[in-house]
């Protein structure tokens, strides 16, 4: 790992609470619900006109700054994005009555103009590499939080793709990570040299605001100690889980356990599902099955609660998804069951002892999952695509990539695919269905494995009349450590 990579791995660390508050902000979910008003939701365009406006003449300075330097590129291609941003916009202003006359005139908070000034002082003060470790800590959380919004205003405003391609473009932008590591390295390398030495380097490690040398802000409160998700035991995250202080995806969380989908049906749809699971172990590996109305999965986390201890869940009502929720306590009901499938975040482990790097935790995002053109063998009502994950990795390391994944049979196993996405029926991979996308560098091959998420697709074409699941990439983490994975495929089979 590089520096620069260090680099931005602890920033994201340390500005984790943070990011957190921003993705489950309560905003996207009203819109939801459709509890926000048209003039409230029209402060929302009012405010981003300013911001791109003020922005456009931001960036443009940036780049006359660095001009002749590597980050020239990289800064043309944000201006250019933020000019089309600009043209989205005005589509979503207008569904909303808004002219551009409108927007000029509209009486932005203080907040938003906070946000302005500051990015027109880096334009003034910062180093290229300064800018863009901000732009590349922040985005994850932006473009997550369009993508709640985009889907809100279309389920309950009558919003169309055309008028939410402002919040879509920054939803499904391709990964930046690479061109902006380079710049952020470039940076550490010219202050290292002018300073001389190793000592250069450390001072470095530190981001800082523009020029000034001021720290960034420590999101941890003095009395948290900092311990990392990795590092807690699944216990400790399920009670964080439970008491609503995490509500991030879980890979790369308590190192050495397993986790685990939910699928969550009426008695009278459980034996189908069952079926299904067993004519699809690749994507739905059994772990667990609970007795109807019963919450606590007593084989792989005695005391757990399946209505609280994930860190979002899915409802599906006749095929169509209803939102997201952070708990099922409202909606338990005493004939459900449910069902708990292996996850290729518990193999993740492995590979990373192995020198497999994995690209969506090394840029903080969900794991990408793609929906095939590959159908799943069908069981009574449920039928439907094969989902798969995606994990770009070094040519040289896909074969002790797949040796690694055999192993786990019971967290979907080796991949099902290596190399072109086409032949799987996938599109683009800059455009996953579920999840982030990630950056793919030129000596990596994408290596695809069947994915849990395969029931929330199988949802949309079966229509039961009610599926809960996990949010993708909020999983179950189980008390269960990898390597008891085979010990409870017997089990499950003696049953």
């Amino acid at each position: 790992m590089t520096d620069a990579a260090r680099l931005v791995q602890r920033v994201r660390e340390d500005l984790r609470e943070i990011d957190d508050q921003i993705r489950e902000h309560p905003y996207p979910d009203a819109l939801m619900e459709g509890e926000v008003s048209l003039d409230a939701l029209r402060a929302f365009p009012g405010h981003q006109y300013h911001i791109i406006t003020s922005d456009l003449r931001s960036f443009a300075l940036l780049v006359q700054r660095f001009g002749d330097a590597p980050s020239r590129d990289f800064l043309m291609g944000i201006l250019d994005g933020e000019r089309k941003g600009l043209d989205g916009l005005l589509v979503m202003a207008r569904k909303l009555g808004m002219s551009e006359e409108d927007l000029k005139g509209y009486e932005v908070s203080a907040e938003g103009f906070a946000y302005t000034t500051f990015m027109a002082w880096q334009a003034l003060y910062a180093s290229a590499a300064e800018f863009v470790i901000g732009i590349l800590v922040n985005f994850a959380a932006w473009g997550h939080n369009c993508g709640r919004m985009s889907a809100a205003l279309r389920k309950s405003y009558g919003f169309s793709e055309d008028e939410t391609v402002f919040l879509d473009a920054f939803a499904n932008m391709p990964s930046f990570e690479e061109p902006a590591l380079a710049i952020i390295q470039d940076g550490l390398d010219q202050r290292s040299r002018s300073r001389g030495g190793s000592s250069a380097a450390r001072d470095c490690s530190r981001p800082t605001r523009g020029c000034s040398g001021t720290p960034w802000p420590r999101p941890r409160r003095p009395h948290e100690a900092a311990v990392k998700p990795a590092q807690l035991s699944p216990r400790e995250l399920r009670q964080k889980i439970r008491a609503g202080a995490w509500r991030r995806p879980t890979a790369g969380c308590c190192r050495n356990f397993a986790q685990a989908n939910l699928v969550v049906v009426p008695k009278a749809l459980a034996h189908e599902f069952l079926l299904f699971c067993q004519r699809n172990p690749e994507p739905c590996p059994l772990l667990e099955v609970t007795e109807a109305g019963d919450p606590e999965p007593k084989i792989l986390a005695p005391g757990a609660d399946l209505r609280t201890d994930l860190p979002k869940y899915r409802v599906y009502k006749s095929g169509a998804l209803e939102g997201e929720v952070p708990d099922l306590l409202s909606i338990w009901r005493d004939d459900l069951v449910g069902f708990l499938l292996g996850c290729s975040f518990t193999f993740e482990w492995a590979l990373q002892e192995a020198g497999v790097p994995l690209r969506h935790i090394e840029e903080g995002r969900n794991v990408p999952m793609y929906v095939t053109g590959r159908d799943c063998r069908p069981a009574g009502r449920f039928a439907g695509p094969l989902v798969v994950s995606m994990r770009p990795i070094p040519s040289q390391l896909v074969s002790q990539a797949a040796e690694v994944t055999a192993r786990f049979p019971l967290a979907h196993g080796e991949p099902v695919h290596i190399g072109d996405p086409g032949a799987l029926g996938i599109a683009d991979l800059g455009r996953p269905e579920f999840g982030d996308p990630v950056s793919i560098r030129p000596d990596e091959i994408p290596v695809f494995w069947a994915c849990g998420v395969t029931p929330q697709a199988v949802a949309m074409r079966a229509k039961p009349e009610l599926m809960i699941t996990q949010a993708p990439g909020h999983m179950l983490i189980t008390d269960r450590r990898h390597e008891e994975l085979s010990d409870i495929g017997e089990q499950l089979r003696e049953l």
